[in-house]
């Protein structure tokens, strides 16, 4: 449309969440300089680049959060075992490796935000210690997400100075990613997920 229009320039915004929606952005500027690519190619070519051999698991991956009801049991199994999986595929390769992290730390945001009503106190204050340490990636909605969390923290009786002392900010290790998703899965070991 903006092409037909004969459209030349756009001015958008965009916010942190980048787990969500870095493929969207990568697909509309793609778009924006070439309207008539077929956005299936561009979408091939972003695995590609992004993944490398883990790139078809990948495509699995988001396909699975476009086509339907992403908070269910089945579909945050299949998400984290394909995370695993792909993971696995570029071990030794640091750069896919992780924009494969960055999608896991999205993945198990969403899910413990999905849940955040039924977490316990102790699983509150390590999903907000998440939230801290993942906070410069982008890769979540800091801005709205921690808020919310930090109320649920001093409704439970934690005070402010408390809640901030639980904040560090320093990039997640290799090692505190692994635990992440390693929490996920057995969390979600005994569903049957089949794709």
């Amino acid at each position: 449309l903006y092409a037909k229009l004969g459209v030349r320039v756009i001015n958008a915004e965009a916010g942190d969440g980048w787990g969500s929606r870095g493929i969207l952005y990568y697909v509309a500027s793609k778009l924006y300089w070439e309207p008539h690519k077929d956005p299936q190619l561009i979408l091939d070519d972003f695995y590609e680049k992004s993944f490398g051999p883990a790139k078809d698991l990948m495509g699995r991956y988001f396909e699975r959060w476009i086509e339907g009801d992403r908070q269910i049991p089945r579909v945050w199994a299949l998400q984290f075992r394909t995370l695993d999986e792909a993971e696995k595929l570029v071990s030794g390769n640091k750069e896919f490796a992780d924009r494969i992290r960055f999608m896991e730390y999205w993945t198990y945001f969403s899910w413990k935000f999905n849940d955040r009503a039924k977490l316990t106190p102790a699983q509150t204050q390590d999903f907000y210690r998440f939230l801290c340490k993942t906070k410069s990636l982008y890769v979540t909605y800091w801005r709205y997400s921690s808020a919310e969390v930090e109320s649920l923290l001093q409704q439970g009786g934690l005070a402010a100075d408390k809640v901030a002392a639980l904040c560090d900010t320093s990039l997640p290790t290799a090692d505190e990613a692994k635990a992440w998703l390693n929490e996920a899965l057995t969390a979600f070991s005994n569903v049957d997920a089949v794709d």
